[in-house]
């Protein structure tokens, strides 16, 4: 990331940790998307929020990730975060007037957990972040007509790092889902509109004992 990039994308989570703090509502279950708007009517809202890798030569939407080493199964070591983003307004948008910050945090909890239902899970865990994840990433919305949509490409998560974190030994824990938190800032740092998604991270059939065995 440029320099510059590094010190707007320093005041950036200070205005997302702000939003998170203020932010007590349960998540949503998996699939669904939450999406919020300021009282003023911003003219720009964030649509779908989707997971995409290269995977065997093509560039496949990712409904699930899990750990293993069958290849018909995507298991990328990075992925991509595309958040549609609408102008609802008259006027176009020029690039630079809006900038695309995501944050992302996983429901950890103990592998023998996974009997319960995923929903279930990650609703009695709740969410939280894991260092050994690149956690906050952030592009620029460009040039948008008005009345248009387009999609905005946050690249280079880096999910091996994340398995690797969690080593899959008898009762360690896992992350069962990574959700990815959008939020759209105007130049003034203000939050207009927000967004999210869930990735569900299946562990392997060796991380899955029984509780007690």
């Amino acid at each position: 990331m440029k320099r510059s990039n590094v010190k707007l994308l320093s005041l950036v989570f200070l205005c997302v940790s702000g939003c998170h703090s203020r932010d007590s509502a349960q998540p949503p279950a998996i699939g669904e998307q939450a999406i919020t708007v300021n009282s003023n009517k911003p003219s720009l809202v964030i649509g779908a929020v989707e997971f995409f890798a290269d995977w065997n030569g093509s560039y496949v939407k990712l409904e699930q990730w899990k750990d293993t080493s069958d290849p018909q199964v995507p298991h990328p070591e990075v992925f991509d975060i595309i958040c549609q983003i609408e102008n609802r307004g008259d006027s176009v948008v020029q690039h630079g007037e809006f900038i695309v910050v995501t944050t992302i945090d996983a429901a950890v909890a103990p592998s023998y957990l996974h009997q319960g239902d995923l929903n279930k899970i990650i609703t009695e865990v709740g969410w939280t972040r894991v260092v050994a994840l690149d956690d906050v990433k952030m592009e620029i919305v460009p040039y948008l007509e008005a009345k248009a949509r387009q999609n905005v490409k946050i690249p280079g998560v880096k999910v091996e790092a994340l398995a690797r974190y969690f080593n899959g030994e008898k009762d360690t824990f896992w992350p069962w889902a990574l959700r990815v938190k959008v939020h759209l800032l105007n130049r003034d740092m203000s939050v207009v509109a927000g967004g999210q998604a869930i990735l569900p991270m299946i562990p392997s059939d060796q991380r899955l004992p029984t509780r007690g065995q």
